[in-house]
Protein backbone atom coordinates (compact mmCIF):
# COMPACT_ATOMS: atom_id res chain seq x y z
CA UNK A 1 0.00 0.00 0.00
CA UNK A 2 1.31 3.61 -0.47
CA UNK A 3 2.05 5.39 2.19
CA UNK A 4 -1.12 8.13 1.96
CA UNK A 5 -3.61 4.97 2.25
CA UNK A 6 -1.27 3.63 5.24
CA UNK A 7 -1.71 6.71 6.77
CA UNK A 8 -5.80 7.18 6.14
CA UNK A 9 -6.25 3.49 7.49
CA UNK A 10 -4.46 4.71 10.59
CA UNK A 11 -6.38 7.69 10.50
CA UNK A 12 -9.75 5.86 10.50
CA UNK A 13 -8.11 3.63 13.25
CA UNK A 14 -7.56 6.29 15.35
CA UNK A 15 -10.96 8.53 14.95
CA UNK A 16 -13.18 5.20 15.81
CA UNK A 17 -11.01 4.32 18.74
CA UNK A 18 -11.23 7.60 19.72
CA UNK A 19 -14.94 7.71 19.26
CA UNK A 20 -15.26 4.32 21.28
CA UNK A 21 -13.40 5.77 24.33
CA UNK A 22 -15.37 8.84 24.16
CA UNK A 23 -18.68 7.06 24.24
CA UNK A 24 -16.92 5.00 26.70
CA UNK A 25 -16.23 7.65 29.12
CA UNK A 26 -19.75 9.31 28.70
CA UNK A 27 -21.24 6.06 29.82
CA UNK A 28 -19.28 6.19 32.98
CA UNK A 29 -20.20 9.54 33.37
CA UNK A 30 -23.74 9.03 34.00
CA UNK A 31 -23.24 5.88 35.67
CA UNK A 32 -20.97 8.01 38.06
CA UNK A 33 -24.04 10.64 38.15
CA UNK A 34 -26.90 8.11 38.45
CA UNK A 35 -24.89 6.59 41.43
CA UNK A 36 -24.07 9.70 43.04
CA UNK A 37 -27.98 11.02 42.79
CA UNK A 38 -28.85 7.44 44.54
CA UNK A 39 -26.00 7.93 47.32
CA UNK A 40 -27.29 11.58 47.85
CA UNK A 41 -30.92 10.13 48.24
CA UNK A 42 -29.92 7.34 50.76
CA UNK A 43 -27.80 9.88 52.74
CA UNK A 44 -30.77 12.03 52.73
CA UNK A 45 -33.35 9.60 54.08
CA UNK A 46 -30.60 8.53 56.92
CA UNK A 47 -30.48 12.34 58.06
CA UNK A 48 -34.24 13.10 57.75
CA UNK A 49 -34.29 9.21 60.13
CA UNK A 50 -31.79 9.95 62.28
CA UNK A 51 -33.24 13.50 62.64
CA UNK A 52 -36.69 11.72 63.31
CA UNK A 53 -35.38 9.61 65.85
CA UNK A 54 -33.58 12.47 67.56
CA UNK A 55 -36.36 14.63 68.25
CA UNK A 56 -38.72 11.27 69.62
CA UNK A 57 -35.77 11.27 71.43
CA UNK A 58 -35.16 14.36 72.85
CA UNK A 59 -38.97 14.63 73.56
CA UNK A 60 -39.21 11.32 75.60
CA UNK A 61 -36.14 12.75 77.79
CA UNK A 62 -37.76 15.85 78.56
CA UNK A 63 -41.02 13.89 79.36
CA UNK A 64 -39.13 12.05 81.62
CA UNK A 65 -37.58 14.94 83.15
CA UNK A 66 -41.00 16.74 83.52
CA UNK A 67 -42.39 14.16 85.36
CA UNK A 68 -39.39 13.92 87.43
CA UNK A 69 -39.87 17.96 88.36
CA UNK A 70 -43.54 17.04 89.11
CA UNK A 71 -43.14 14.23 91.09
CA UNK A 72 -40.52 15.82 93.04
CA UNK A 73 -43.02 19.00 93.74
CA UNK A 74 -44.88 16.69 95.61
Amino acid sequence: MPPTVCTALALNQYTQKKSDLQNQLSGYQQAEAQDYEKYQTNYQNWENQRNYYQSAYNQAASESQAKKSRGADF
